[in-house]
């Protein structure tokens, strides 16, 4: 029985298929890796600019404070 087994795999194992099965894996898993790449550099952006609004933005608004609430007063 184990050597049945061990011929079934040696003969597996040395197939020509294997390569042919193998290879779109790979080409599937660089591609997902090239996606989160892509990815990854989408959401360094996002914070980037988040940043940019937050350190930029927020200050300029909150200046306007003062102005908006005269003008919720007066109406």
């Amino acid at each position: 029985m184990d050597q049945i087994l061990a011929r079934d795999y040696s003969n597996y194992l040395t197939q020509n298929s294997i390569p042919k099965e193998v290879d779109p894996i790979c080409r599937n898993i660089d591609d997902m890796l090239t996606r989160l790449d892509e990815f990854e550099s989408l959401l360094n952006v996002v914070k980037e600019n988040i940043s940019v609004t937050t350190d930029k933005n927020l200050p300029e608004i909150s200046a306007f404070e003062k102005d908006f609430q005269e003008l919720c007063r007066s109406n």
